[in-house]
């Protein structure tokens, strides 16, 4: 494990209604393995604390490809320690658990399970990539996911590697239909997408890469997902990524 990947978030400007989640500086937490490929809890704990001193929200198995590739033992596993380490931190609320997977009902049974069993609120869903889902299948997808958990909130990646990136007309549509939805993140970075998601679904918080995040407007309210090492203490980051989020 050597890096953590950061999301800043800035208040919407202007012309812009404040989207449904808050500002805040958002990272990624990844998952550590030895050289055994066996799971290396203690530097697991390690690393969730250690980005704790920079912010309380922090999400699971959203950026690598060990997001998808979890049996559902293993899963349960590393999601259990991270709730509890979550929660001994007074951070649980903040919590957000990606769920990746090719079967609709294998998303929906860890949705459950981890709202139920451990607390977590909310969710970042991947559309499942066997093949590209037509306008209808994206719709029966959020209406099996965000639909059929309105108390919890739902955060949509959307990602090449689903075979389907989603466009405003569709987010304005989901955002009105399913109020629990309440962010995109992206990796496309063109301003006009961005524009056009921005005032068709002003409710959602859009989060583009760092280029995304680098050209688009202030209005749009836009978060940026950047990297920083973890080879050494990240206390240097601090002053900046606290400047950051003032702005």
């Amino acid at each position: 494990m050597r890096t953590v990947s950061l999301v800043l978030l800035s208040l919407a400007g202007s012309g812009r209604a404040e989207p449904r989640y808050p500002k805040a500086i958002v990272g990624s937490v990844e998952l550590p393995w030895r050289e055994d490929w066996s799971f290396d809890e203690p530097l697991f704990v390690q690393h969730i604390h250690k980005e704790l001193t920079l912010t309380k929200h922090i999400y699971l198995f959203g950026t690598a490809g060990e997001g998808y590739a979890l049996t559902d033992a293993m899963f349960k596993n590393i999601s259990t320690i991270y709730a509890r380490e979550m929660k001994k931190a007074g951070a649980l609320e903040t919590a957000m658990l990606s769920v990746i997977s090719l079967s609709l009902p294998t998303i929906r049974e860890r949705i459950e399970w981890a709202s139920s069993t451990l607390g977590i609120q909310t969710f970042q869903l991947s559309l499942p990539s066997w093949g590209a889902l037509t306008d209808d299948e994206v719709r029966t997808f959020f209406q099996w996911t965000a639909g059929a958990f309105p108390a919890l909130k739902f955060w949509h990646y959307n990602n090449v590697r689903a075979k389907r990136q989603l466009n405003s007309t569709l987010y304005a549509e989901l955002s009105s239909k399913h109020p629990n939805f309440v962010g995109v993140k992206t990796c496309i970075n063109d301003v006009g997408w961005l524009e056009q998601v921005a005032r068709a679904a002003p409710d959602l918080r859009l989060v583009p890469n760092e280029q995304g995040f680098a050209l688009a407007p202030d209005w749009i309210g836009a978060g940026e997902t950047t990297h920083t090492w973890m080879r050494s203490d990240m206390q240097p980051c601090l002053p900046l990524l606290r400047t950051l989020d003032e702005i």
